[in-house]
């Protein structure tokens, strides 16, 4: 082949974009959110490869090729020496894969999931960092797409969430107290930052045909509370769950059960064998699809997780949030809805029911304003594309455009 035929064929294929996330580990909103981005990659011009540690379930979920960078942290047992340098050997493994990665990729995308939220450092906030080192090192375009961030607990999670943002050619943000962490750890160059929305919202899902007012869904989690290790969270979170739903049949109303994650379907499954099987029942509910066909049926909604929250919004279905993080709520502002929030370690039961029974009677009214609320969020998505792929980048080529770009937003001069 002449070189003229070597460029041509290299200006014409596809440019291979590796789309990093929480992906095929069973968490229903994360899989919609990766469904949503790949909508709108042209499979014509774009290549795409999931990054996660599920490759074999992410790849049969979406029909895209998936590959892990390395496995996840996992110190195991032992003394506290030994435990450190399994976790070192694992964490420069990692390193090493991300650094191979970004060789074979034109562009490394972080498609959110809260792979900077509420997680230790050398989780996915290393993960991340590892994967805009080895971009940086290879001129790769790197985005932190609609990211969640929460703020840093400690010096080294703000290190390695401020150098990712840093090294990143495009970074926006889920809400605005995500990009105001950014900027907390460090990263004033954020302050400048778009604020667009969650990326789930770009999932089309269709309706129910009917709707059943007398239906509350109520959305569970498999609770841990603010600290993991504190088991009493997960037992008075689940204790508090049983009371909704027994305030709820006083109501006579009827009950569904619907999970946000695998991992959710044990509690939603234990609650319901409290109750009789006539009033209350567990949702089989997994996809996107599913979800909003359930949820659109009810009158209401309680969510716990954050998607479950999202998912209601998109059924056009009135919600009471009753969440684990200041995301909830600040989604909730973003949209302009006067849904009501309490915290998941918090909630009155009765006071939830009570929200959910005056939502119920105003769905209809409601509704016009949940879905003006959802077009809007789908409008700044659909606005947000057009700069992106502009950061993506070109296959073949070390994309030096986005690398001056990624410098005049971030300030690498200034390293």
């Amino acid at each position: 082949m002449t070189r003229t035929g070597r460029q041509s064929s290299s200006l014409t294929r596809r440019t291979r974009v590796g789309l990093w996330g929480v992906f095929g580990h069973g968490n229903y909103g994360n899989e919609a959110t990766l469904a949503a981005v790949l909508a709108r990659l042209d499979p014509t011009v774009f290549n795409p490869l999931l990054l996660t540690i599920n490759p074999a379930e992410a790849s049969s979920l979406h029909g895209v090729p998936a590959k892990s960078v390395g496995a996840p942290a996992y110190a195991g047992s032992g003394s506290r020496f030994s435990r450190v340098l399994r976790t070192l050997g694992n964490r420069l493994r990692y390193l090493v894969g991300a650094v191979r990665t970004a060789q074979q990729m034109d562009s490394i995308v972080i498609v959110g999931t809260g792979g900077l939220e509420r997680t230790g450092a050398f989780g996915t906030p290393f993960e991340i960092w590892s994967l805009a080192v080895a971009s940086r090192i290879f001129r790769r375009s790197f985005v932190l797409l609609n990211i969640g961030v929460d703020a840093p607990r400690d010096r080294i999670s703000r290190f390695f969430i401020r150098t990712s943002g840093r090294f990143a050619t495009y970074r926006s943000y889920r809400d605005t107290p995500s990009r105001n962490n950014m900027a907390g750890a460090g990263l004033s160059q954020a302050a400048s930052d778009p604020v667009v929305t969650d990326l789930a919202f770009d999932v089309r899902p269709p309706r129910s045909a009917t709707r059943d007012a007398s239906e509350i869904v109520v959305g569970v989690m498999d609770y841990q509370g603010p600290d993991s290790a504190d088991h009493s969270a997960r037992t008075a979170y689940n204790n508090q769950l049983r009371a909704l739903i027994s305030a709820l049949l006083v109501q006579n109303r009827i009950v569904t059960i619907v999970s946000g994650d695998d991992a959710d379907l044990e509690v939603a499954h234990a609650l319901a064998s409290h109750f009789s099987p006539g009033r209350v029942s567990v949702s089989t509910a997994k996809t996107s699809d599913q979800l909003v066909q359930a949820l659109s049926h009810a009158g209401a909604v309680i969510a716990t997780r954050y998607h479950t929250l999202i998912f209601a919004l998109m059924a056009g279905t009135p919600v009471v949030s009753i969440g684990y993080s200041t995301k909830h709520r600040a989604m909730l502002d973003q949209l302009d809805l006067p849904a009501p929030h309490s915290d998941a370690s918090t909630f009155d039961p009765s006071i939830v029911a009570s929200q959910a029974r005056f939502l119920a009677s105003e769905t209809d009214a409601l509704r016009t304003r949940i879905d003006s609320g959802v077009d809007n969020a789908r409008l700044r998505l659909s606005h947000q594309w057009p700069e992106l792929l502009t950061h993506i980048g070109h296959p073949g080529v070390a994309d030096t455009s986005s690398t001056e770009q990624g410098t005049d937003r971030s300030s690498l001069a200034h390293e």
